[in-house]
């Protein structure tokens, strides 16, 4: 009997194992690659796409990838835990692919701002260099141009539901505000770390069985057939869905890199590289990773306020658009360095009390955040959500 959900995941719609997708047509990515413009923001927030940007998945070359499938077989069960990881590398938790039982060995990571990549005693590895090394070579990069790298071991009948990557959500990082006709309009900066690197996948262990699915909406996805050692890029800007029906672990080795075209800052020197050490416990909050043995060195982390609106849900017309409609919220996300607070009141009519807090790095973008915040409220209008 076919089960409707996999050992361990929620019970709702979206991780429900759809059988019938292992009758569709599985496609074989066209060469290719991914350029940064293509990914400047979701694919499905696009008016217009590139034609060469689709299907938005691109083989860019092969490699031999029966040496990493050996040891991965000689390791066992003992390779993937978490005692092996503490042991021999460094454990990091990935909450919601943990919780799934999605198995990783991790060679390198850096964090959702780019700030620092995270070098782990298996990226320093002869044994495991040898074998990595010919993969990067495929994709066309440098090892020094990765900043994450980890194989990634998905049990059998489970689903990473459909989605795009995100890198800040919807956070009004940095806002500018544009005045036309309709009222003021607001671009949001999001999925930073996505739009400035390359997300590419080499299949280690698959099987016919595996579903994966991409395309600019939910509604249009294709399915792709990943083999054993093709190197592809997938533009993570696109929605895209994996289900496992197979009955072992499907083994991908996934990894980011930066290009020549990537902001300064994000290329190596430039970009801090840590090396990382066995007995090392990496500290991850939701967008962050720092190092435990580092807590209460060097500077103080930025404290600032993101501002932004939240608007009313589920409201019908007729009452947004009596007197006693609900005013807009005005959100104000606290970060301190280590964790995000979020706090909701209702905007008041006197502006001159509104104040935008940003760190050094941002203040010049100051006053465009204030407009863009001024702009909602003057106009009574919030982003989507």
């Amino acid at each position: 009997m076919q089960p409707d959900f996999g050992e361990g995941q929620p019970h709702v719609e979206k991780f429900r194992l759809r059988w019938e997708l292992l009758d569709e047509e599985a496609l074989v990515p066209p060469s290719g690659a991914v350029l940064y413009h293509q990914k400047r923001q979701p694919i499905h927030q696009t008016e217009e796409v590139e034609e060469d940007a689709r299907p938005f998945i691109f083989t860019r070359g092969s490699a031999d990838v029966s040496g990493i499938s050996a040891k991965l077989d000689a390791g066992g069960e003992d390779i993937w835990s978490e005692a092996t990881a503490r042991a021999e590398n460094v454990h990091l938790l990935r909450p919601s692919h943990d919780s799934w039982g999605i198995r990783k060995i991790i060679f390198c990571f850096a964090d959702d701002f780019l700030q620092r990549c995270y070098r782990f005693p298996l990226w320093r590895d002869p044994e495991w260099r040898a074998l990595l090394d010919p993969i990067f070579a495929a994709a066309g990069i440098a090892p020094s141009q990765v900043v994450r790298c980890l194989i990634a071991s998905m049990p059998p009948r489970t689903v990473i539901p459909v989605h795009h990557d995100t890198g800040l959500r919807q956070s009004l990082v940095v806002s500018r505000i544009s005045r036309v006709k309709q009222g003021p309009h607001v671009e949001t900066s999001t999925g930073y770390w996505v739009k400035h690197t390359h997300r590419v996948h080499c299949a280690i262990r698959t099987d016919a069985k595996v579903v994966f699915r991409v395309g600019p909406d939910e509604e249009n996805l294709l399915r792709f057939q990943l083999a054993p050692g093709e190197v592809v890029e997938l533009n993570n800007q696109a929605k895209h869905f994996v289900t496992n029906f197979w009955d072992e672990y499907r083994s991908h080795l996934i990894f980011d890199f930066v290009d020549e075209a990537a902001p300064a800052d994000l290329r190596f020197p430039r970009m801090p590289e840590i090396d990382v050490a066995v007995g090392d416990e990496l500290v991850q909050t939701r967008r962050s990773i720092d190092l435990r043995r580092d807590e209460g060195t060097g500077i103080s982390p930025p404290h600032f306020l993101i501002i932004g609106a939240q608007k009313v849900q589920g409201a019908p017309r007729a009452a947004l658009e009596h007197p006693s409609k609900p005013r807009p919220q005005l959100g104000a996300v606290c970060y301190d360095g280590r964790r995000r607070l979020t706090r909701f009141r209702a905007l008041g009519g006197n502006d001159e009390h509104v104040r935008v807090h940003l760190p050094a790095s941002l203040r010049h973008k100051g006053e465009e955040a204030r407009d863009a915040l001024l702009g909602l409220a003057m106009a009574n209008e919030t982003p989507g959500p």
